[in-house]
Parts: C-alpha cells; sequence; structure tokens
C-alpha cells in the first residue's frame, strides 16, 4: 500500500510524501535542539511559586494548647477561642474579620524564628486575669495591623496585652486598649 500511495503523491515535480516527511524530521530536529539548550540553563534561573494554603474558619471553634502555622482566615462573625498556651510555628497570618478570644492562662507564643501577623481581627482577652500576656514575643516578629486587643488582664508586671522580651512588634492602624 505504501507503494501505491507514494506513486498517488508522485508528480512531474518530485515526491510529495517524501518532502512532508524530510521537513517533519528537521521541526523534530529543531524542536529537540531547542530542548536540549533550554537544559542547559541554570535551574536558580529559573523560580517557582506554590499556592499558599489557607485554612478558613468560619464557625466558632476552639484552639487547645497547639502548634498553628501557615495562613489562617478567621470569617466575620466567628470566634476562635485559645486555651492554652498557642505556639506559632515559622511565619503564621491569621486574617479576615473575626474574634479571636481568650480563656483563662491563655497566650500566644512567638519564639525566634517564629513570626505573626494579625490583620483586621479582634483579640480580646475576655477580662481573664493571666499570668502571660496575650502576645508574649521571645525574639521573633509580631504584626498587628488593622485589628484590635482590648480587655487583655495580667497578673504580674508585664501588661496584659504585649510582652516583648526581644524580638520585633510592629503596629499600624490598630488599637490596643483596656
Amino acid at each position: 500500500k505504501r507503494a501505491n500511495r507514494t506513486k498517488a503523491f508522485n508528480s512531474g515535480k518530485g515526491n510529495l510524501y517524501m518532502k512532508s516527511q524530510k521537513t517533519g524530521n528537521r521541526f523534530l530536529a529543531l524542536l529537540l535542539s531547542l530542548c536540549m539548550m533550554l537544559s542547559m540553563l541554570p535551574i536558580s534561573g529559573i523560580t517557582a511559586f506554590a499556592a499558599e494554603e489557607e485554612t478558613v474558619i468560619s464557625a466558632d471553634t476552639t484552639w487547645t494548647a497547639e502548634t498553628i502555622s501557615g495562613n489562617i482566615r478567621i470569617e466575620s462573625g466567628a470566634t476562635v477561642t485559645i486555651k492554652g498556651t498557642i505556639t506559632v510555628s515559622g511565619a503564621v497570618s491569621i486574617t479576615g474579620g473575626g474574634t479571636i478570644a481568650r480563656d483563662a492562662g491563655s497566650y500566644f507564643k512567638i519564639g525566634d524564628t517564629a513570626s505573626l501577623t494579625v490583620n483586621g481581627i479582634t483579640v480580646d482577652g475576655r477580662n481573664e486575669s493571666s499570668s502571660s500576656s496575650m502576645f508574649t514575643v521571645n525574639g521573633g516578629t509580631l504584626n498587628l495591623k488593622d485589628s484590635a486587643v482590648q480587655n487583655c488582664v495580667k497578673s504580674t508586671t508585664e501588661g496584659g496585652a504585649i510582652n516583648m522580651a526581644g524580638g520585633t512588634l510592629t503596629i499600624e492602624n490598630s488599637t490596643i486598649k483596656d
């Protein structure tokens, strides 16, 4: 059958079937050459971005003495009640329009390599007396943006809202009261 097919395309100007096969081979060779050249580029010149996952909290919930990480959004109308020490691991962002409420003795612990950004959240200490500040920063970073920290009472001398034992504190368009 192939011989018949070749004859069918054979005209006085040459074999068209053979010409199209040669053109296909040239295109494939060019494509492979391009791939080989691109593979020789340094990998450091290529940047890949992974989508950050976000934990969304839309109903009242409780965090009990746990470690948090990543991006967390507390939606408006939802309240996260903290019980015990909430340890911040890595870079953590808590955003949304919801509320974080303190149970007796609860606080956020932000260590040397940790960073906590609170944006658009109301942090309510509920006038619960505690031996720790709502945020205890030990060399890490705390960023408060467009948030309110209120009703934080501490039974010792360091202050109810924030205790800085080294590290960085940034407060932008936020309120700390009571």
